[in-house]
């Protein structure tokens, strides 16, 4: 876990903390996308849908591409 430390401007320390912290699940989202699409099958959505119900969940919860253009092609 990232140690952060407090300075004398509060709202600050605020958004570094919070962007620590999408950095983080940002990584982790990348690192899990395998057990997150199973996750998605396991409840019902469709083996070839999961990974556009992921990348929609991706872009909706972390503004982030989680399949970079490379690998849809």
């Amino acid at each position: 876990m990232k140690r952060l430390m407090m300075s004398k401007a509060p709202s600050t320390d605020y958004c570094y903390g919070w962007n620590v912290c999408v950095d983080d699940v940002k990584e982790t989202a990348l690192s899990n996308r395998s057990k997150a699409e199973q996750c998605l099958i396991d409840n019902g959505i469709e083996p070839d849908e999961a990974p556009v119900v992921l990348q929609a969940l991706g872009y909706i919860l972390l503004d982030e591409e989680l399949y970079p253009e490379e690998e849809s092609k």
